[in-house]
């Protein structure tokens, strides 16, 4: 009587692998079920036996396949489940001749075979070295396949139309002209996300009207807690708000194959969602908030404006130098220090002098009630547009979602009365898309709501306030306590040969005085959004400061 080892070497056990190169392929495709048909028929005219079967709509380039990847691990234990893994061709299996070779010598060691529906090789010297030359050829042709896919593909970019892929969150795909057999495709707006994509921006610079500005972390945690969610349902993460607030295609630029290393990206033109100006305020923030970019010293050491004194020639981050043996301290710009005249043509001053007519300048030109209160009225000005601008879509969604339940109303009006055929076909797909239809707008309609902000108030006595706080701890805290208030309001302080200015946030001033005056906020939360220049003159006489837009 034959054992069982005996029986599997008569009846070899299969596990069809069966492989095409995307998902999209794999769901209109018939080489799925082509490929299983074949192979299924020629292991019943072998009298083989078919135990497992594994797909994957991944390139045969690469490794990274889950059903390869679970099959292979499967052949690691003691006794494989199968002794044979047939493919419809080689390149089912590998698309690399190496890769190809070297695990097909790490199968062979648990006894495991890779044979080809369509290339049947014996296993001998000659066999192995055709094996080898097809699989070059294979290679090869997968290398030149993708080299003319990527040419396409870039021309279509250059042309402005969609080159496919994850359609970013806040737009949609829509059929832009037709060339031929072939819909031409572009990046259009999708209104409901678009929304949200404006509500992630405006709470990391506004925050939601009870407090300023939010981080990534808490704009993260404000989404999820008021019930916001990705286009797939799920919560928010804080690397996706991230990419969000990051990613170009919202200020209108879709950049094709940036992660090329052949550096051969194409920015392809799209409707904006965010303007330029708050998307450059949003990605300096962001830069500066990094703490790869804010050494702690910025913080905590005892330079009073480090971190904000900056080049007035190249725009870099003055640093301290000192001179007759640490008795002079002087403020100089890094770029000219470390790279030379190629850096930056250089700037050097005293830090005494100009920590004095920066603080002069803020305490007699800046910390005043009507200068507050002129700073907070533009500002003010300026949101009562947006809110208007966001009142106009607020309604634009009303209309949509009123629309939607009128089209939902007269369909069923229309069953009850015996209009429409209950046993149409298409009747359930035209009320399902209602659906989805009303329910898209009542979400963008509730989304628009939570945007609204409170009336802000104009309040004297808090302006008063806060100047008092201020001053205070301007005057008699220690520079590591005064440079936090002073972050408070200051975005930046470029210091000239003749003129010091400094750029102040009205925004964030306007929170500051609205909330919570006496808390510092040591590390940088700004917006550059919009801010003024003040200039003084330290040179020559006192500190005069003029306020530019």
């Amino acid at each position: 009587m034959k054992n069982k080892s005996d029986i599997n070497e008569i009846v070899p056990r299969v596990a069809l692998y069966m492989r095409v190169s995307s998902g999209p392929q794999a769901v209109r495709d018939l080489s799925i079920p082509d490929q299983r048909k074949a192979m299924a028929r020629h292991c019943a005219d072998l009298g083989w036996t078919i135990v497992s079967e594994f797909v994957d709509a991944r390139s045969g380039r690469t490794d990274n396949r889950p059903e390869y990847q679970k099959m292979l691990e499967q052949t690691k234990g003691v006794t494989p489940p199968f002794d044979v893994i047939m493919v419809h061709s080689f390149s089912r299996f590998f698309r690399d001749a190496f890769e190809f070779e070297s695990q097909l010598r790490d199968l062979a060691k648990q006894s495991v075979r890779v044979v080809s529906l369509t290339q049947d090789i014996e296993d001998s010297p000659t066999g192995k070295m055709i094996r080898n030359i097809i699989n070059l050829f294979d290679q090869y042709s997968s290398e030149e396949t993708a080299k003319h896919v990527r040419r396409t593909m870039r021309e279509n970019a250059a042309q402005g139309f969609h080159t496919g892929g994850v359609t970013p969150f806040g737009y949609k795909v829509v059929v832009a002209e037709r060339r031929g057999s072939r819909d031409k495709k572009k990046l259009a707006i999708n209104s409901e996300e678009a929304a949200i994509v404006e509500l992630v921006f405006d709470l990391y610079q506004h925050g939601d009207g009870t407090s300023g500005p939010k981080g990534v972390k808490r704009t993260t945690e404000w989404l999820n807690e008021h019930g916001y969610r990705t286009r797939l349902g799920s919560y928010w993460g804080s690397a996706q708000v991230y990419r969000l607030l990051t990613d170009p295609v919202y200020n209108g630029r879709y950049v094709y194959g940036r992660r090329s290393k052949a550096n051969d990206a194409v920015t392809v033109p799209v409707p904006a969602i965010i303007p330029d100006d708050v998307f450059q305020a949003v990605g300096k923030t962001l830069s500066d908030r990094n703490p790869k970019a804010l050494p702690p010293r910025l913080v905590t050491g005892p330079i009073l404006l480090s971190g904000l004194v900056k080049c007035p020639n190249c725009g870099g981050g003055l640093t301290t130098t000192t001179g007759k043996g640490g008795r002079y301290k002087y403020y100089s710009c890094s770029a000219k220090i470390r790279n030379g005249d190629k850096g930056c043509t250089g700037f050097h001053a005293p830090m005494e002098e100009i920590d004095k007519y920066v603080l002069n300048a803020i305490l007699n030109d800046l910390l005043t009630q009507s200068k507050i209160s002129k700073l907070i009225s533009s500002v003010c000005a300026k949101e009562d547009v947006e809110a208007g601008k966001s009142a106009e879509k607020l309604m634009q969604f009303i209309e949509s979602l009123q629309q939607a339940n009128d089209r939902l109303q007269r369909l069923y009006i229309a069953i009850e009365k015996g209009v429409v055929d209950i046993e149409d076909p298409t009747l359930k797909d035209r009320i399902d898309l209602t659906r989805r239809t009303r329910d898209d707008a009542k979400a963008a309609v509730e989304n628009m709501k939570n945007t609204v902000k409170p009336e802000f108030v104009l309040s004297e006595a808090n302006i008063g306030s806060f100047i008092k706080i201020m001053r205070k701890n301007i005057v008699d805290q220690p520079n590591e306590i005064r440079r936090g208030y002073l972050r408070k309001v200051i975005d930046a302080i470029e210091v000239g040969p003749t003129t010091i200015r400094i750029h102040i946030d009205a925004r964030r001033l306007r929170d500051v005085v609205n909330l919570r005056p006496d808390a510092p906020q040591v590390v940088p939360t700004f917006v550059r959004e919009w801010r003024m220049g003040w200039d003084s003159n330290p040179r020559y006489g006192s500190p005069h400061a003029s306020f530019q837009d």
